[in-house]
């Protein structure tokens, strides 16, 4: 059995999203009352300040959330278990992939795809690592492949290649 965790950085597009959603919460509050101060009805205007506030701890928590990230790789016998974790609280199975069933593990190249892909899943801690690996595998009912991205350390990597040529 190995495991790993790696925490998911905040670079490339996943720092974009957050710039977005920070600007987003930001902003939204601001229109909120701006529109009450346009309007020009006092009960309008305070309506729309309490909303705004109301929505402050919802805001933090969904950004927590979304953006406090975690991925745990566990190898189990030829099963290799993809979790993510987010806020460090709430967790669920991402992937599971029988090695036996996987036909490539290479490190990732982001390059153009000679083959359709079913689905690509990013459990990588930064998009811009030169520490990437991907799996492609075919679960037993779907046409196309998947590929899931992902940053294995050196140990996992050993264990892998023992199930997969």
């Amino acid at each position: 059995m190995t495991e790993q965790s790696v925490k998911r950085k905040i670079t490339g597009r996943f720092a974009v999203k957050k710039r977005a959603y920070s600007a987003a919460c930001i902003v939204f509050p601001f229109v909120l009352i701006i529109a009450g101060i346009i309007i020009r009805d006092f009960a309008v205007l305070i309506a729309f300040a309490v909303v705004s506030v109301a929505a402050a701890p919802f805001e933090i928590f969904f950004y927590h959330f979304f953006f406090r990230v975690e991925y745990d790789y566990s190898l189990v016998e030829d099963v290799l278990s993809i979790s993510v974790i987010r806020n460090r609280r709430y967790g669920f199975l991402l992937s599971e992939i029988p090695l036996r069933d996987a036909e490539e593990f290479r490190p990732f190249s982001d390059g153009p795809r000679e083959r359709p892909l079913r689905r690509s899943v990013f459990c990588g801690d930064d998009e811009l690592s030169d520490g990437l690996w991907e799996i492609r595998y075919r679960e037993p009912d779907a046409a196309l492949p998947d590929v899931v991205v992902f940053s294995p350390d050196e140990r996992l990597v050993r264990e892998i290649k023992k199930f997969v040529r």
